[in-house]
């Protein structure tokens, strides 16, 4: 019965400066996979002041997008003392993803004008898998 949940779960990968975030999260619980990933970012963003985070997910469910939302939350508060690429990967078919990606960009921007960040520290970036 749990033989196809690594399927479904994604694959987290810490690489110095760079943090990777692949696969599917297709989880009807996403918080046994999603919440130890959190602790080891914020973990993470104090030891690194400069670092790139990457989403490269060919699909998430509800569930999995709540957990992606505070992640996004919680780098746009590091504003003032890490400087953040985002890069939110989609493939040219997939238009679902392209138009989920540009959300979190207006998320990020949005939050840049709420604060008035003048000089901000976080970059969005989305980036086409052809």
């Amino acid at each position: 019965m749990f033989k196809n949940i690594v399927r479904y779960q994604p694959k987290f990968i810490f690489d110095y400066d760079i943090i990777r975030i692949e696969g599917n999260s297709i989880l009807e619980d996403p918080i046994e996979v999603w919440l130890p990933f959190i602790t080891k970012l914020t973990e993470y963003s104090r030891k690194w002041g400069e670092f790139t985070i990457e989403f490269k997910l060919n699909a998430f469910n509800t569930a999995s997008s709540m957990y992606i939302t505070n992640i996004i939350n919680f780098l746009n508060t590091l504003q003032n003392s890490n400087t953040i690429t985002i890069n939110w990967y989609y493939e040219e078919v997939d238009e679902d993803m392209l138009f989920i990606g540009e959300e979190y960009k207006e998320m990020v921007e949005g939050y840049i004008i709420e604060k008035s960040i003048k000089n901000p520290t976080i970059k969005f970036n989305i980036i086409q898998i052809k």
